[in-house]
């Protein structure tokens, strides 16, 4: 765009801008011309791109790698890394003669890192334009597991056993007894949780499952029924004519 000032902007300058320009001028009613030249050259490089696993998983390194090409009259750059605003690598590369500069960086993730942006920063060596893209990471984790319930319980009493798992992706939650066809009277719920009424036959070895993409974690517990049972005690008299037969029931 050319200004009253005979000034010429470019408000987005493109690789197309690059070349000569002149400018010609004369004074009053003078037909007398002159004229300057100059050359305009734009300096260019392309949107860094990253290539990194689908899937991060905790305390698994990776190796990740920032790239870019189709550089216009850029000697050198210089590549940073950062995680959040941390700085984890520096690098800087000479560009002549190559189509492709890239470079990588081995991330080992840990489960804190959710959430935060992984940025790699490409400066080029002159007016520090720079360039940057990031991804904001999603660790994936092993699940742990942790049973809430009490080891036993009378007979006819209402039990409630509880299974928690933590991981990411959330891990879906199973209930098992080891060896054994699983109780009707005893209830499997999709929270994790396990009620009913005991019988003495529940007693056994049960087992909470965890498993998410990442891989699976067991946790078990041994139930003991305590009986509640009645116990009969006979007292029999002589068998003479008008003797009894007693029969008394105890609860224990």
């Amino acid at each position: 765009m050319l200004t009253k000032n005979s000034t010429l902007k470019f408000s987005n300058v493109m690789l197309e801008d690059a070349g000569r320009y002149t400018c010609d001028a004369k004074c009053g009613g003078s037909s007398e011309k002159k004229k300057k030249t100059v050359k305009m050259t734009v300096y260019a490089f392309s949107q860094p791109v990253l290539v990194m696993p689908s899937i991060l998983t905790e305390d698994v390194a990776c190796d990740v790698t920032c790239s870019v090409d189709a550089f216009d009259h850029v000697d050198r750059v210089h590549i940073s890394w950062y995680l959040g605003s941390e700085l984890l690598k520096n690098e800087t590369q000479q560009t002549l003669d190559a189509a492709n500069v890239s470079d990588t960086l081995t991330l080992t993730p840990l489960r804190d890192h959710t959430g935060k942006n992984l940025t790699c920063e490409v400066k080029a060596d002159m007016r520090n334009n720079s360039k940057q893209v990031s991804y904001c990471l999603d660790i994936h984790y092993a699940p742990k597991v942790n049973i809430s319930a009490s080891p036993s319980g009378m007979e006819e009493e209402e039990v409630v056993m509880s299974c928690r798992g933590d991981g990411h992706p959330t891990p879906t939650i199973e209930w098992e007894r080891k060896g054994e066809l699983w109780p009707k009277n005893l209830h499997r719920h999709a929270q994790g949780n396990v009620t009913g009424r005991l019988h003495r036959s529940n007693q056994g070895v049960y087992q909470c499952v965890a498993k998410n993409v990442v891989s699976e974690a067991k946790e078990e517990m041994r139930l003991e029924v305590q009986c509640k049972c009645t116990t009969n005690y006979f007292s029999q008299g002589p068998t003479s004519r008008g003797s009894t037969l007693l029969s008394l029931r105890y609860l224990i």
